[in-house]
């Protein structure tokens, strides 16, 4: 029972899109309605081990229809887990045709999985990535990948946690 492990990944519009890292479901408690997603078909044999990297929910108002889009590594076994562009692959899921299918965009660096990191800002998802300490950002409409610098003062490993949310309409990060 997974149940423990739920994570909410973000609401929008009344929809609230939640996770165990594994399975992902939307729901609208204000009609008591839920939907599982579908599951993905994208990564190959059941020997595979597949290992969701980072997850995003949000509206894209240039369709008309909510995505959740899904960084997942592939791995033979768990000793192979670690960042390979060549495991590692990215999923839209559009709640409109029900389905998932797999982007033609590089995941340029590895996601930094904290459930406090995902924030959807300007219609792009941001997810703290990289060695070298970087954002990964992916716009909702035209599902393309970039990375963002951080300032120099955010490189400092100094043991405090940091956490990316939106502060007077500008991407922040906040450490503590």
């Amino acid at each position: 029972d997974r149940s423990e492990n739920l994570i909410m990944l973000g609401a929008c519009n009344g929809i609230i899109c939640i996770t165990d890292s594994f399975d992902i479901a939307l729901c609208n408690p204000s009609i008591r309605e839920f939907k599982s997603l579908a599951v993905t078909p994208l990564f190959g044999p059941d020997k595979m081990v597949h290992w969701p990297e980072a997850v995003g929910f949000g509206f894209d108002p240039n369709t008309g229809d909510y995505k959740v889009v899904r960084i997942v590594n592939h791995f033979e076994n768990l000793d192979d887990y670690g960042y390979d562009p060549g495991c590692t692959r990215a999923e839209v899921y559009n709640l409109s045709t029900n389905s998932w299918r797999e982007i033609d965009a590089a995941v340029p660096a590895k996601v930094f999985y904290a459930p406090c990191f995902e924030t959807l800002f300007n219609g792009a998802f941001h997810w703290y990535a990289g060695e070298d300490l970087t954002i990964l950002s992916f716009h909702i409409s035209n599902e393309v990948m970039q990375l963002i610098p951080l300032p120099d003062i955010c490189s400092v490993v100094d043991g405090h946690r940091k956490s990316l949310d939106v502060l007077n309409g500008s991407l922040a990060i906040i450490r503590y």
